[in-house]
């Protein structure tokens, strides 16, 4: 399972992303601003989504601060959309910079986009996913909205080529 960092102060925003990654079968840790988010943070995290303006600190002194102990992929969340941010966000280790609002399936094709780019392939490559149908390989296991459908050898099998090889003819 996935671990997603999530830094942030508005409680609402907090909750609806934290709400969506749960139902996605991630795993969440929360931080509502710098010093908690020091505290919480460990070199295990898959991924962090960060906002930029935090109660009591920045969120690019954040990123510095992670980059300079592991380089774990960072998303900024932010309301900040000025151009001098975005690239002083992205230049000093930010792998994706989302502008709010945004939706959150927005939030999750570029959470996997990110992954995809990182050092956690081999994990991602281990999940396929079509709609809300998730196929864990190493687990053999298939979820439909996280609840474990039951599939014979035979038709895990049949059912995982066609998931690797989506959009194409097999014979």
């Amino acid at each position: 399972m996935l671990k997603i960092f999530l830094i942030e102060d508005d409680e609402t925003i907090a909750l609806g992303i934290k709400t969506f990654l749960l139902r996605n079968s991630y795993k969440v840790i929360h931080a509502e601003n710098f010093k908690k988010g020091k505290e919480l943070f460990k070199t295990d995290i898959d991924i962090i989504l960060l906002d930029l303006n935090l109660p009591d600190g920045s969120g690019f002194d954040f990123c510095r601060y992670v980059k300079g102990i592991k380089d774990i992929p960072i998303i900024f969340l932010t309301i900040r959309d000025e151009e001098c941010d975005i690239i002083k966000g992205l230049d000093i280790g930010g792998d994706d910079y989302i502008t709010k609002p945004f939706k959150l399936s927005v939030l999750h094709s570029r959470i996997l986009a990110v992954l995809r780019r990182t050092a956690k392939q081999q994990i991602f490559d281990d999940v396929l996913w079509c709609g809300n149908i998730k196929m864990i390989k190493s687990e053999t296991k298939v979820y439909k909205n996280n609840l474990e459908i039951e599939l014979t050898i035979g038709e895990y099998n049949l059912f995982r080529q066609l998931l690797e090889n989506k959009n194409r003819t097999l014979t």
